[in-house]
């Protein structure tokens, strides 16, 4: 097993572990309506991250059938490429693409359609449209956004809703435990320790004393909150920043490969005074379901595998978007659109 996995779960034990420690049981939660229901949350966030994890770790992101072949290329077309790769294995895939393009290409095809014919010299077959090769995983991914080591393996088409939801129940844990953990210290920020018998007494406004019961010593109790805040706040951080990320990336429909191409394409437009659209956001709820399904009760559960096949994809052009105006002004400049082989030329309509 991957050693940060280890230190995953070790990290989550540590939090669940304290939880009932520091909070749990000397502030008696089991014996109110408001702490049952905190500890029934608590509980749920946390199997639904450990199942979300699971999910993301053992969840195939997404292969290209060996014998897929692209709209105008046969078996024929696919064995010239494997041949002349093998004749020259010092080229790069980006070589392999230029010949092809150039010496190889079936007649009667335009130069773009030519240039979306994309090749993986590694793998030995044609690459669907955002599908890449991973040198981890030695493996092409459908959709593939990046390679995580926190779980492992990629997260690209059939396991993005899993990775995603991964790091919502982990933001909601992070935020759930160092919220009460601070207010249970400032709690018992002013109390006294029986060293002998493990207890703070503490003095109310009214004069009567309470006693807070810790089933460990105080040093160690000392030593949970430090580790705890040493532990969850900088991975909270972390954790949010990526959240926020997958987020953008997943309302709009692009990956973290795609996001410097986007970021190319955006520029060139400003520079053509030009309106841009990414090609592949059909809108915010669109890419939303196409990631995540149509059942909303579903939506909360790392289950159910996407309806599309992750290799072809549909593309938006401007005036498809239902809340475009139909003025033809508003419509004059388009970066991005097209059919699903287009990458991204400037169309003028």
């Amino acid at each position: 097993m991957n050693f940060l996995i280890v230190f995953v779960l070790c990290l989550l034990s540590l939090v669940v572990y304290s939880q009932w420690i520091l909070i749990f049981e000397p502030l008696e939660f089991n014996k109110n309506l408001f702490g049952l229901t905190y500890i029934t949350i608590f509980h749920l966030d946390v199997i639904l991250l450990l199942y979300s994890y699971y999910k993301a770790i053992v969840t195939n992101p997404g292969h290209p059938p060996v014998e897929w072949l692209p709209d105008g290329k046969s078996k024929e077309d696919l064995n010239k490429l494997v041949d002349h790769y093998k004749l020259n294995p010092t080229l790069t895939t980006r070589n392999s693409n230029k010949y092809y393009q150039q010496q190889i290409s079936i007649t009667g095809q335009s130069p773009q359609q030519q240039k979306e014919h994309r090749f993986c010299s590694v793998c030995s077959h044609f690459k669907p449209h955002r599908t890449y090769h991973c040198r981890y995983c030695n493996k092409c991914i459908l959709k593939q956004d990046h390679h995580c080591p926190w779980i492992d393996n990629c997260t690209g088409f059939r396991n993005q809703k899993s990775f995603i939801l991964f790091l919502l129940y982990t933001v909601i844990l992070g935020v759930l435990a160092s919220t009460l953990l601070a207010i249970t210290g400032f709690y018992i920020l002013n109390t006294n320790m029986d060293l002998k018998e493990n207890k703070y007494k503490r003095t109310s406004s009214g004069g009567g004393t309470g006693e807070i019961t810790y089933r460990i010593g105080d040093p160690y109790v000392t030593i949970l909150y430090i580790l705890n805040f040493a532990f969850i706040i900088p991975s909270l951080m972390g954790v949010f920043g990526l959240f926020y990320y997958q987020l953008d990336f997943l309302f709009h429909n692009y990956t973290s490969i795609e996001r410097f191409e986007r970021k190319s394409e955006t520029k060139v437009a400003k520079r053509n005074n030009l309106k841009y659209h990414w090609r592949y956001d059909r809108g915010w709820k669109k890419n939303f379901r196409e990631v995540f399904g149509e059942s909303r009760l579903g939506w909360f559960l790392p289950i159910g595998t996407p309806k599309i096949d992750g290799l072809t994809w549909v593309t938006v052009r401007l005036e498809d978007l239902s809340d475009q105006s139909s003025d033809d002004d508003d419509n004059r400049g388009l970066l991005g659109g097209g059919s699903s082989s287009g990458r991204g030329d400037v169309f003028n309509v």
